[in-house]
């Protein structure tokens, strides 16, 4: 198993910011995490799938080859689908737990980050942890 990084293009952020801006409904109750506001977003025209979703998906099949996968893929093909789509407003001290996503594939996307990694690492609390722990 691995995971694709990416940085998504203007027009892809243009649109995230537009349907987060329509979002309305709170999607909160479905988190595991201690976050002050989450909202369910709406892909619309499935905009977000077909650009973002599918060749990020065939990138990930393509790069790891995963035997779960491909048996997936050769015996269902692989109808794939966005069915979760929200997002969440993370403040100083919030988290998220491990948790765990059904379906395929999960994703995650860092809209705005008030802060620098260089900065992050050299809190008082990581002090003593390895630097590539710290990365992970």
């Amino acid at each position: 198993m691995g995971w694709i990084e990416s940085k998504l293009d203007e027009p892809v952020l243009d649109f995230l910011w537009d349907i987060i801006n329509d979002a309305k409904k709170d999607y909160k109750v479905n988190l595991a995490g201690n976050i002050s506001k989450s909202l369910k977003i709406v892909d619309k025209n499935n905009y977000f799938f077909n650009n973002v979703m599918i060749p990020h998906s065939n990138a990930y099949l393509e790069k790891f080859k995963s035997p779960f996968i491909r048996q997936y893929s050769s015996n269902k093909s692989l109808n794939l689908s966005l069915e979760n789509f929200w997002v969440n407003y993370q403040y100083q001290y919030e988290f998220n737990p491990f948790h765990y996503h059904t379906g395929v594939f999960s994703f995650a996307i860092w809209l705005k980050i008030p802060t620098k990694w260089s900065n992050q690492s050299q809190l008082a609390f990581l002090e003593g942890i390895e630097e590539s722990n710290k990365k992970a």
